[in-house]
């Protein structure tokens, strides 16, 4: 969807941007809100919570995009290449990671 001369990307719902390491791809299956700084149990990465989710949210943005751009009803992204209306998602559905940032650098780190 365009909007003011940029593009507006909507990431799934249930894309795991808190929970993802910004530097290895790792998932984290539970990651407190009281846990400000996100910890990588696998590499070891360290960054703000907020900061880390941003840049993954940034990293899958400038992701190059397959298929055409949908209708941007019900909040449609990508996903939904046909432009068919989207279908509301049971909640706790979940999300799937095989889509995961794996290998991709998105620093922030905390010293």
């Amino acid at each position: 969807m365009r909007w003011r001369g940029g593009e507006l990307q909507v990431a799934d719902r249930w894309f795991p941007s808190s929970k993802t390491c910004g530097r290895c791809g790792a998932v984290k299956t539970k990651l407190r809100l009281d846990e400000r700084v996100y910890r990588c149990d696998r590499c070891g990465h360290r960054a703000d919570r907020d900061v880390n989710a941003a840049r993954n949210l940034a990293a899958l943005a400038s992701k190059p995009q397959v298929g055409s751009t949908s209708s941007s009803r019900c909040g449609a992204t990508l996903n939904e290449p046909d432009g068919k209306p989207c279908k509301p998602k049971p909640v706790g559905s979940g999300y799937s990671h095989g889509n995961s940032l794996q290998g991709e650098n998105v620093a922030g780190e905390i010293a």
